[in-house]
């Protein structure tokens, strides 16, 4: 009786010995695919914004640096970095969430100036000090600071030309009544008018003389 019970207390220990295992293995199916979400990576102030970075699909109870840097270099840590943040561990469920600073201009390794005008700036994230060779949890996203850059307006329609005017057949005077329009220059005109008026004037003379004539 003494040699059951011992060996349904070491079976009952080995089945909790095995939930336990399986509990603490159970998080790690929450790993995949790393991924990072900024409150906002555009339009950074240059002085710093603080935003939010949440990530996901990381290695439950791993440790992750996050820093501002330059482009991902072919292997190994970044070359450059600074304002930085850590989340010593992970999640159970391959979350967390961390608020950084970024800047324009940044001190990166052995004090070296990085001006995110010149040189394209991100922030990543990447396994802390205790798994730092490897490199399945780096993510890179680019950030930018200043002004986001206007859309271009869509330019206007030309204006339309006004119609035609058509050609006016007659001149109108000062009343309001039209005018036929000139033939001739007004020289020619009075000409015309002087030598009208020179036979009227010879005419009417011969019309004198020959009454004068018939009276005597």
């Amino acid at each position: 009786m003494r040699k059951s019970r011992t060996a349904a207390a070491v079976a009952a220990g080995t089945l909790l010995g095995l939930g336990a295992t399986a509990f603490a293995v159970a998080p790690a199916s929450a790993a995949g695919t790393p991924t990072i979400t900024l409150s906002k990576s555009a339009g950074l102030a240059a002085a710093g914004d603080e935003i939010t970075v949440t990530g996901k699909g990381f290695k439950p109870g791993k440790g992750v640096y996050i820093a501002q840097t330059v482009a991902k270099p072919a292997g190994g840590v970044p070359t450059q970095y600074g304002n930085a943040g850590y989340v010593p561990q992970v999640g159970a469920d391959g979350t967390f969430s961390v608020k950084i600073k970024p800047t324009q201009t940044f001190e990166g390794k052995d004090k070296a100036k990085v001006d995110c005008a010149s040189t394209p700036c991100f922030v990543a994230t990447f396994n802390d000090h205790t798994d730092i060779a490897n490199r399945d949890q780096d993510v890179w996203v680019p950030v930018t600071f200043g002004a986001a850059t206007p859309t271009p307006a869509t330019p206007s329609a030309p204006p339309s030309a006004p119609p035609a005017k058509t050609p006016e057949t007659g001149v109108t005077n000062e009343a309001g009544k039209p005018e036929l329009p000139h033939t001739g220059s007004s020289t020619t005109q009075l000409t015309v008018m002087g030598a009208g008026m020179l036979l009227l004037g010879v005419g009417a003379v011969a019309a004198s003389r020959r009454r004068r004539d018939s009276r005597v």
